[in-house]
């Protein structure tokens, strides 16, 4: 993250993917405030990068702190919290109340003399990510939080299931198919190509810089071609290298 995406993000209006913050939860330093106050700071700000990490569609979304949405245009806030925010702090935050861990990223980015702190939240694979301990009143053991839209939601029984049938591939028979076109199409409005390697080929493209591919909206590898002779899938959809800029 640096000063340029960051003011590409600022064009942006708050959705699945982008949450704007204008601080830090007041007290969560724990300095300034007692320890309800604390805990409930601690609690929301929980929740929030919960929220974000259980997004279905795959990819990443960013909680940005720092700014005031005012009539569509994002307005620097002022936030005066000492808190520790980095990758270790906030890890050892979310390791007590958070299982799986969420995959994240911090980041304070100067804009115009004013510093900017940021959380990438990248949704991995194991998810959804859920509470295991109650905390403020806010969260309780057993919750799952997603965001839909700008609003954060707790998830419901057909919520949950959706979020698990990403455990399951999706399967096609054809790779040029309708539905093979429709998800390399997706990709290509992305400005990314695809390629349909043999499974047998799969690490070894990782390891060229490939990426796996998913079906739109879900985090469902896709497979094709499957040889019923051999119960076997024979091909999966991977995204090609980005191409290093003209």
């Amino acid at each position: 993250m640096n000063e340029e995406k960051l003011k590409f993000l600022l064009l942006n209006d708050e959705s699945t993917n982008l949450d704007w913050k204008r601080q830090l939860p007041e007290g969560l330093d724990g300095k300034k405030a007692d320890p309800k106050s604390f805990e409930k700071a601690k609690a929301e700000f929980i929740k929030d990068i919960a929220s974000m990490a259980n997004v279905r569609e795959y990819g990443c979304g960013y909680i940005i702190y720092g700014f005031i949405d005012r009539n569509g245009q994002r307005e620097p806030f002022e936030d005066t919290s000492t808190f520790n925010f980095d990758d270790a702090s906030i890890r050892q935050m979310l390791e007590s109340y958070l299982e799986p861990l969420p995959a994240f990223e911090c980041y304070q980015v100067k804009i115009n003399q004013h510093v900017a702190r940021i959380i990438k939240v990248d949704r991995v694979p194991a998810f959804p990510h859920v509470i295991k301990k109650s905390l403020g009143g806010i969260i309780h053991k057993g919750q799952v939080f997603y965001r839909a839209g700008t609003s954060t939601e707790i998830a419901t029984y057909s919520v949950l299931n959706s979020m698990f049938d990403d455990f399951n591939p999706l399967n096609l028979n054809d790779p040029n198919g309708t539905e093979g076109r429709k998800i390399t199409l997706h990709y290509e409005k992305l400005g990314r190509d695809c390629g349909w390697p043999s499974v047998g080929d799969e690490h070894e493209r990782l390891l060229q810089g490939w990426e796996h591919g998913y079906q739109p909206g879900t985090r469902r590898k896709v497979f094709a071609s499957y040889n019923m002779s051999q119960g076997r899938r024979e091909t999966i959809l991977m995204v090609k290298p980005k191409s290093p800029p003209s």
